[in-house]
This record gives structure tokens, C-alpha cells and sequence, in this order.
């Protein structure tokens, strides 16, 4: 469900469900907390979050959690309780273990993929990029710290009040322009974007100004 490769202080966390657009599941989630717990001992700087196929993550596996509310077992509440659990690791990343998270928004980043990725100090954003907090068209709030986000992007209230409470599917420009994306790089030079970052060396890979 998840990859981790580290070399050299770069991380790579590449999420493995392809046919489900990489959709959240709990056993992902676990497995999500066991490959973040291992950075602390690989003497990773820097980790790359990225998805296999068309997406990094198109949010939670809303049929999973429905199964579970229709056999009224613990795992809905299991399943977000932990979600946001790992959501706050995340965020939190750089502050408490000195690894910060580069986010490969190269494909659909939606729901549960945003948790992931979205308070990452570095955002990346391609062609391919299709933003959005659907949330509200279920008739769930923008959760995974959302609220807190939305109301504090740089391209202004106004923009994170339209995405919060219409639920709409922005592009790399859109994101750029609220300030949820902070860079932009066409997909087929990825790579070159991690060759760059291994050329930095282990000390300089956790500097934001380097990077």
C-alpha cells in the first residue's frame, strides 16, 4: 500500500493503490504511521510524497467507511480518528523530527490526499494537478485541518471561503494563485527535481532556504 526508499538523507513515500486513486483505507493509514515513524531512524532530511498513477490521493475510501457504518462496527471512527492523528504527524513533521515533507501534487489531490500533503512546507504542483475539498458536497465540513488553512491563504479569505463551501476542482494555476501550491514544475521534469535535491547532501536537505 505504501513505499518508502531512502538514500543519502532523501526519502521517498510513494502511495501504492493505483485503482483506487490511491484512496485512503485504514490499513494505509497504519502503514502510513509505520513508514513516517521510520524516517526518524534513517537519518532522512527530506521526504517526497507521491502517489503511483493518476493521482498522489483522491481522499478517503468513502465505500470502506460505508461498510462499516452499514455493519455498525468501530471502524468509521477508527478510520478518522486516526486519519487526523497522522494528519497532525504530518503537519508537524518538521517541527518535532527535523524532516521536512516536499508534496508531489502531480495527478488528483483531493479530501484525505490534502490532509496528507497540504501542510507540507513545500507544495508542488504540475499540469496535472486537480485540486479540491469535496467535503461540503457530502455534507461533511472541510476537515484535516482545512478550516485552519483555508482561512489563512495568501491569496485571501475570500478565495478559501469559495473552495471550502462549493467544494469546486481547481487546476496548478488556481492553486498557485491562492497560495495553496507554492511551486509549479511540468511533470516530465520531476525527476530532475529530485536529482537536484540529492546534489544538496544530507545537511542541507531539512533547510528550507536550500531547497
Amino acid at each position: 500500500l505504501v513505499r518508502l526508499e531512502t538514500s543519502g538523507g532523501l526519502a521517498k513515500l510513494t502511495l501504492c493503490r493505483p485503482k483506487k486513486l490511491n484512496s485512503l483505507s485504514l490499513p494505509m493509514i497504519r502503514e502510513l504511521r509505520e513508514r513516517y515513524a521510520e524516517l526518524r531512524t534513517s537519518g532522512s532530511r527530506c521526504v517526497l510524497l507521491g502517489g503511483e498513477g493518476r493521482a498522489l490521493c483522491a481522499g478517503g475510501d468513502v465505500a470502506e467507511v460505508r461498510e462499516g457504518v452499514l455493519a455498525g462496527n468501530r471502524a468509521p471512527a477508527d478510520f478518522f480518528y486516526e486519519e487526523y492523528a497522522l494528519d497532525y504527524d504530518i503537519a508537524t513533521l518538521q517541527e518535532r523530527e527535523g524532516v521536512m515533507q516536499i508534496a508531489l501534487w502531480d495527478g488528483i489531490v483531493m479530501g484525505g490526499g490534502v490532509g496528507l500533503s497540504v501542510h507540507s512546507p513545500i507544495r508542488i504542483a504540475t499540469e496535472k494537478t486537480l485540486f479540491a475539498m469535496p467535503e461540503t458536497l457530502i455534507g461533511l465540513f472541510p476537515d484535516v485541518g482545512m478550516t485552519w488553512r483555508l482561512s489563512r491563504l495568501p491569496g485571501g479569505v475570500h478565495m478559501g471561503l469559495f473552495l471550502g463551501l462549493t467544494g469546486q476542482r481547481i487546476g496548478a494555476a488556481d492553486c498557485l494563485t491562492a497560495g495553496l501550491a507554492t511551486h509549479y514544475c511540468p511533470s516530465e521534469r520531476l525527476p530532475q527535481v529530485e536529482d537536484s535535491l540529492r546534489s544538496l547532501g544530507q545537511e542541507r536537505l531539512g533547510d528550507l532556504g536550500a531547497v
